[in-house]
């Protein structure tokens, strides 16, 4: 059951009261101020010019605001810009109804947003006209707000990367995972690097960053990003393949060593980096690559959960890519041994009328070699033609050996 407010300036009459009107006695001016000054809410009096008669200790608090320093500011001090152009139409709609509820932003004295909803109404302050305000800090309820319409935006981001990958091409894959991963986390800059076991090695393959610092990046590296490889030793793919995602606060140090010491703090310095969150393409103990997004200390954190999301998604991708490059590879590979068998089976087919052909020919030659007279310069040649023979027989049953 909700409890029924009461009425401080018109307090109702006992039940227990006379019908002649009299009231119980009325609780003091001190309590009254008491009560008031611990109510959860902010409660003010102010003219109809916005200067302050009265705050609760509520109020101070909210704003940031000792007692003096509060009464003696202007409700217009208050007011950020856009609750300010809204002033006067609320103000005629108090003078109309009598009262109005809406919603404002103050200046906190840290000169932070503060967000109310107030309940105004007109009241006579010591005899003359004034407004009584009752309002509730929105803070949390905005929070929460944003919190859910962030929320809703990475859900619909995560749904437009996951519908990407299944059509982007394996020549734009990690570009596209990068910018996606960028503009998801609001990183300053993504770089993307591809695992190649055969070597042990990272081969950076793309760096998403606004147009203008890409030249700076350069220069500091001295080459392109995509021309770094990174091999990679026991202890720090182990490192790596351990946990998901880590954040390193050196970038010397998130970049496995690959870039100097010395530029990578100059690096980090220029470009106002604070930190560095590097995630693994990870599945079944096998690494398809890595990510890492550098962030300046403005920028929040994004959603670990919705990060996770996209690392599992990008790996599932990178693994679909790595198995069909598998695939192609076999398949060419059965392609040129195929070939070689077809060629195998079409020598092994005429060998023997090769081979007899080889026989025929060198009957002939010695034969003719017989005839000749051993001063003739021609007999040199025929046994250079019969050495060729004998080699070519040789080759031949070397092939019949390897069919075999």
């Amino acid at each position: 059951m909700s409890e029924i407010p009461v009425d401080f300036i018109n307090p109702p009459l006992s039940v227990d009261q006379p019908a002649s009107g009299a009231r119980a006695k009325e609780p003091s001016r001190q309590t009254i101020l008491e009560m008031l000054n611990s109510a959860p809410s902010s409660i003010t009096v102010h003219d109809t010019q916005g200067n302050f008669l009265y705050a609760n200790q509520r109020t101070f608090e909210l704003h940031g605001y000792d007692r003096s320093e509060f009464l003696s500011l202007n409700l217009s001090q208050l007011d950020v810009p856009e609750s300010g152009e809204l002033l006067q139409d609320r103000i005629r709609r108090i003078e109309q109804d009598g009262q109005a509820t809406f919603e404002v932003e103050h200046y906190r004295k840290d000169h932070s947003v503060l967000p109310l909803e107030v309940s105004v109404k007109q009241v006579t302050w010591e005899g003359r006209p004034a407004l009584l305000s009752i309002a509730r800090d929105l803070s949390e309820k905005r929070a929460l707000q944003e919190q859910s319409m962030r929320h809703t935006r990475d859900l619909s981001m995560f749904q437009l990367f996951v519908v990407g990958l299944a059509t982007v091409s394996d020549d734009e894959i990690h570009r596209y995972i990068a910018h996606s991963l960028k503009e998801f986390a609001g990183a300053y800059f993504v770089s993307i690097s591809d695992y190649n076991p055969q070597n042990r090695c990272l081969a950076h393959r793309h760096l998403e960053i606004d147009p203008g610092v890409a030249g700076k990046v350069i220069s500091f590296l001295g080459s392109r990003v995509e021309d770094i490889h990174t091999p990679l030793s026991e202890e720090n793919y182990e490192l790596i393949t351990r946990k998901g995602w880590s954040i390193e606060k050196s970038f010397h140090e998130a970049s496995f060593g690959s870039i100097p010491s010395p530029v990578a703090a100059a690096m980090q310095k220029f470009l106002h980096l604070d930190r560095f969150i590097g995630i693994t393409f990870l599945d079944d103990s096998r690494l398809y690559g890595t990510s890492l997004l550098a962030m300046r200390q403005e920028q929040p954190d994004p959603s670990m959960d919705m990060l996770q999301a996209y690392r599992h998604a990008a790996t599932i991708a990178l693994r679909q890519r790595a198995s069909e490059q598998e695939r192609r590879r076999i398949e060419d590979e059965w392609k040129r041994a195929h070939q070689m068998e077809i060629k195998g089976r079409l020598a092994t087919s005429i060998a023997p009328d090769f081979e007899a052909l080889l026989d025929d020919i060198g009957q002939r030659s010695e034969h003719v070699l017989s005839l000749m007279e051993t001063d003739d310069p021609l007999c040199g040649q025929l046994r250079e033609v019969l050495d060729s023979l004998k080699s070519a027989k040789e080759l031949m049953e070397q092939f019949r050996d390897f069919k075999a």
